[in-house]
């Protein structure tokens, strides 16, 4: 296994790990959920778009720390518009939080913030991944 190789994956368990810290916290909420005999308590939660928000959010500053790290060796102009992306899907997620705290959440609104939490873990994936590389590239 290359260097570059064992970079890589050094960077994608890292990922994973926190991957897995982000997900932590809603099996906590299923087992307790599950031990109330309440699994509707874990589809309302409106924790989902905070944690949502969170993970996009970390992406973000995942991606601009590698960008800002790798920008000595080529110009990072062009990534300026997913900086402007991650941050409207911040300002989504947060939008969709808000939401969900009002009235008691409808069944759609509850399923859509459940799958934005699925998608922002995949947004995470990929920006987050490509901000680790990045920063663990050796100059």
């Amino acid at each position: 296994m290359t260097n570059r190789e064992k970079e890589r994956e050094r960077s994608r368990l890292i990922v994973y790990g926190e991957v897995a810290f982000f997900i932590l916290p809603f099996f906590i909420i299923l087992v307790v959920a599950h031990r109330k005999n309440d699994l509707d308590l874990i589809l309302h939660s409106p924790d989902w778009s905070l944690g949502s928000m969170m993970v996009v959010g970390q992406a973000l500053v995942r991606f601009v720390a590698g960008l800002i790290k790798d920008s000595g060796k080529k110009s990072w102009e062009a990534s300026y518009l997913w900086i402007i992306a991650l941050l409207f899907l911040v300002l989504f997620f947060l939008t969709n939080y808000i939401l969900q705290l009002g009235e008691p959440p409808k069944p759609i609104g509850s399923l859509f913030q459940v799958c934005f939490f699925f998608i922002s873990i995949v947004i995470y994936l990929i920006f987050g991944g490509i901000g680790q590389i990045l920063l663990d590239k050796r100059p």
